[in-house]
């Protein structure tokens, strides 16, 4: 590996080339607004197929918007990490062109095993949902040495 690569710029780099594949997330409007080694900041805009029959934010966008955050936090080192469990509470609704950002903390990283804190708010910074996700890395690297 490149020892001239800082951690933030390894995990810019291993997210950036995850996102360019991420057809669900892309086409939810999810932007990155910062990605570093155990963290990822993103935003979504609330658009009208993500409604439910109550006009709310269906809880699987909401959901679907978390998750990315979660798999964008744990994949900074290039190392392919998925998730194997994960609990979401819905702590407020979320509407029509709300702007939601989502913030993802790594908590603990032991050998393969991550957990991870997601918060989702909303842009008066309610507190719209909070995730919690575990993962296990796999075998293999996100870059290869041409990339690094």
């Amino acid at each position: 590996m490149n020892s001239t690569l800082t951690k933030k710029e390894l995990a810019i780099k291993c997210i950036t080339t995850i996102n360019k594949e991420a057809k669900f997330e892309n086409h939810l409007g999810v932007e990155i607004i910062d990605i570093d080694e155990g963290y990822a900041k993103l935003t979504m805009k609330v658009q009208d197929f993500m409604l439910n029959g109550h006009g709310a934010c269906q809880g699987g966008a909401t959901f679907a918007f978390a998750d990315t955050a979660f798999a964008y936090a744990c994949n900074g080192r290039n190392v392919p990490t998925v998730g194997y469990s994960c609990d979401i509470t819905y702590i407020k609704p979320a509407f029509m062109n709300d702007i939601l950002t989502a913030t993802g903390r790594e908590v603990d990283l032991t050998k393969r095993n991550g957990i991870y804190n997601i918060e989702v708010r909303n842009q008066k910074n309610d507190l719209i949902a909070l995730f919690i996700g575990k993962s296990r890395a796999v075998n293999g690297t996100i870059l290869n040495e041409e990339e690094l």
